[in-house]
Formats: C-alpha cells, structure tokens, sequence
C-alpha cells in the first residue's frame, strides 16, 4: 500500500505540473502545485494505511463496519488537510499580492480535491488489498492442497505397511511350524528389512539404491521360504541407481505382488526380473497365477498409482504379453523429489 501511495503521488504531481504548463495557469504555479497535490497525496495515502491498520488491530466489528470507518475516517481527515494545503498553496503562490484566503470563497475547491484525491488514493489501496487477499487466498488453498495430498499419502503408506507386516508374520509362522533355523534366519532378515526401511519412513521418495538394497533384503527373506523355486535377477545402472528415484517400497511391493499371485514350486519355478529402460523400470514376472490367494486385497497396484499421482502425476503401467506380467514405473529425479519428503 506504501508502493501504491507514492506512485499515486508521484502520478498526480506529475499530472498537475502538466495540467498548469499546458494552461499556464501561473508563473512558478506549476511546480508548487506539483508539490502541494504530491505531499497531500502521500499523507492521505498513509492516514488511509493508518486507519486500515488501526481498524485490523484494534476494531472487532465485522470487515464492512470496518471498511466504513475507515472511509468516513479517511476522508474526514482527507477535508482537513486539503483545507490546509490550499491554504498553503495560496500563500506560498501569494506572495505580495493584496488577496486574502477565504474557506467559504475556496470550499468548492476544497470539497472538489478533497474528494478526488481521497477517491484516487482510496481506490489505489482497495486493488492493492484486494490483490493482497487474493494472493493470500490462493496460498491458503496452496497449503490446504498440499496438506490434504500429504494426509492422502500417509494414508497410503499406512496401508502399505500393515500388508506387508501380515504376509512377513504369516511367513515366519508358517516357517517355525516347519524349520526352526529358517524361521530363525528369516527372523534376522526381517529385522534389518524393517531397520532399514525405518530409515526413510517419513520420506515420499527414496533412492533407486536404497530401494534395490530393500528388495535384495526381502529377496533373500523369500528365497529361505522358496529356496530354488524363486529367482530374482536385478539388472539397473549404476547411474540410475544414485540418481534415480522412485515412491518408498515401490519395488519391493511389486515383488511382493508377484511372490503374492503366482504359483512357487520346484517344478515351476517363478522368475522376477527387474531392470531399467528408457526412464522406467519394469519389474516382469512369469504368469502362473495361484487357484487362491490368501489375502485378496486387490489394493497393491491401486495404491501404488495413487502415490504415484500424488508426487508427480505419472502413470504406473501394467503389461500382460508372452506369458509375462510387467510393471513399470518412472524414475523420478532425487534431487527434484526429495525435499518434498
């Protein structure tokens, strides 16, 4: 509003030097004039941002009461000063003239600059608040998005982890009914699994390599259940693997999904490729679906999408050829992403 004041002024000093050149309303007349509209521009200006101030501090009336003080206020004092400026104004341009100044003779004029520069000034603060409450709307709504994609992403990791706790419990169940020491080494796999993923739980994102670094974890969880009827072959540059980066567990979710859905035995064993192309990586699997799954949740692949979305509107896509099933997903960039964690 200070910006918008001092432009004002500077605008209608300007104006009134024009106006008194052009008509040549007196010698010397122009650049008084100039200063006098000038000074009482920027008072008004800044006795409208003092009125303003005090209403937003100090008044408890609704915001329209407070607009209406403010304008009766304002010009109010808008009057008096301009009372006092042409009474200025004359005696300065006055000087040995016999002419007295008279408020009745010079109150159309009064009245008449009063209200104009009162309604210039008014009128320059009320776009400058307007733009200002617009502005801050728009952050507001900024920050109510943001938090409202923040609340849906949690939620989707919270989904994330409770499913993937269910299928490692069941395992390790299932493993103690049968082996003890392999119940007790997928135990300490589980252990480092979980320690390492602790590490980046508050993030969004994480690296390709701490991803992969998951996988390998969970991989060898699976092979102690699976032995040789699993084979998993992850083959990613070194180069997208510190610079590339991809939602928190996204891989070893779509490995879960295919250890999930398809058959494991020693006559038909199940083969998990990952690799990178062209941007994605594509996680592929050989088909052979199970007759039942024991927990159908259906939410793995869905889940994933809308993380995805909610980073950075890329598509996860699904592919079922050859007898194959694959997902790929974007690599996104690290140092764009993770700040955002």
């Amino acid at each position: 509003m200070i910006l918008a004041t001092l432009v004002l002024a500077l605008l209608l000093a300007t104006y009134a030097l024009s106006f008194v050149a052009v008509f040549k309303l007196g010698r010397g007349a122009g650049v008084q004039s100039a200063i006098i509209v000038g000074v009482r521009t920027t008072i008004i200006g800044m006795i409208n941002i003092g009125v303003f101030l005090f209403c937003q501090r100090y008044v408890r009336w609704s915001e329209r009461k407070k607009r209406t003080l403010r304008y009766l206020a304002t010009a109010v004092l808008s009057f008096c000063l301009s009372i006092l400026t042409d009474w200025v104004f004359f005696t300065w341009t006055s000087r040995g003239s016999t002419g007295n100044w008279h408020f009745y003779h010079e109150f159309p004029s009064i009245v008449l600059q009063a209200s104009l520069n009162y309604m210039m000034v008014a009128a320059a603060h009320e776009v400058t608040i307007l733009d200002y409450e617009k502005s801050k709307t728009l952050l507001e709504n900024a920050e109510l998005k943001a938090a409202s994609m923040e609340s849906a992403y949690q939620l989707l990791r919270q989904q994330t982890h409770p499913h993937f706790l269910f299928n490692a419990l069941s395992m390790l169940k299932s493993l103690y009914k049968r082996d003890v020491p392999a119940g007790e080494a997928y135990l300490a796999h589980l252990v480092n699994f979980l320690r390492a993923s602790l590490t980046n739980s508050q993030q969004k994102v994480s690296t390709v390599m701490d991803e992969i670094k998951l996988c390998n974890d969970y991989i060898v969880m699976q092979k102690i259940r699976f032995g040789n009827a699993l084979h998993c072959d992850i083959q990613v540059p070194d180069e997208v693997m510190q610079t590339g980066a991809v939602p928190s567990f996204a891989l070893q979710l779509l490995l879960e999904n295919a250890i999930k859905h398809n058959e494991i035995t020693a006559y038909a064993p199940l083969l998990i490729k990952v690799y990178y192309k062209d941007g994605w990586i594509v996680t592929e699997n050989s088909i052979r679906p199970k007759a039942y799954i024991d927990v159908p949740s259906r939410k793995g692949l869905a889940n994933l999408e809308e993380r995805y979305r909610l980073i950075s509107d890329e598509r996860v896509l699904v592919g079922r050829e050859n007898g194959l099933f694959s997902v790929s997903i974007k690599v996104l960039s690290y140092e764009d992403y993770h700040h955002r964690g």
